[in-house]
């Protein structure tokens, strides 16, 4: 899990999900194969492990993880916008 500043937009979380989801095959096809598994022999019901949106913690949950407040100006940590909130990210298993 992660926190991080966010947009809040749909877009972008559907973007992160979409690359997470790209990585975590990418590197289960690696595992695999450096494992001497033929191509496709993955297991077909691994999970995908792409990222998604969990919560957006209060202020003293914030405090008590020792997040800073969110600089003026801070961007998304993912498509640069402004962010609007800090955010709890995790990964689907």
């Amino acid at each position: 899990m992660a926190v991080a500043p966010w947009c809040t937009t749909v877009e972008c979380e559907e973007d992160v999900k979409k690359r997470s989801e790209a990585a975590s095959l990418a590197a289960a096809a690696a595992a695999s194969a450096a494992a001497g598994e033929a191509a496709g022999e993955a297991d077909e019901r691994a999970l995908s492990g792409a990222a998604k949106t969990l919560c957006m913690p209060f202020k003293e949950e914030l405090d008590k993880m020792g997040v800073p407040e969110m600089a003026e100006g801070a961007c998304c940590f993912a498509c640069e916008r402004a962010a609007v909130a800090f955010t709890l990210w995790g990964r689907s298993y």
